[in-house]
């Protein structure tokens, strides 16, 4: 198992934001179903533990927006791509704020 390096909370955030906007492009461009992006991290699982780990509010607001894009997707598939544009367009802004870690050099252990 590959296990994520804990002990900053910027690359963290940086490696669930880079998590984010993959999965929401590859959503937009029907790579992967919503269900499957469900199961990679848009859960009430996610939520909570991130929440526990004390990522950003704003990180896991877009990630509760995740876990209801099958609803949006079954009631409101007519605004499917904007919601995912907005998740999207937010979580590269939060990326570009996100302050640049000299003394992290990859994000998995060994």
């Amino acid at each position: 198992m590959i296990e994520l390096i804990r002990d900053d909370k910027n690359e963290e955030e940086k490696f669930v934001l880079v998590t984010i906007i993959g999965l929401i492009e590859s959503i937009y461009i029907n790579s992967i179903t919503i269900i499957e992006a469900e199961k990679a991290i848009f859960n009430p699982y996610t939520v909570e533990l991130l929440k526990q780990r004390g990522i950003s509010k704003d990180i896991v607001s877009l990630l509760i927006e995740g876990c209801e894009l099958e609803n949006i997707e079954s009631l409101m598939p007519h605004k499917l791509q904007k919601v995912l544009l907005d998740i999207k367009e937010r979580a590269v802004k939060m990326l570009s704020n996100l302050e640049e870690n000299q003394y992290v050099e990859k994000w998995f252990k060994n």
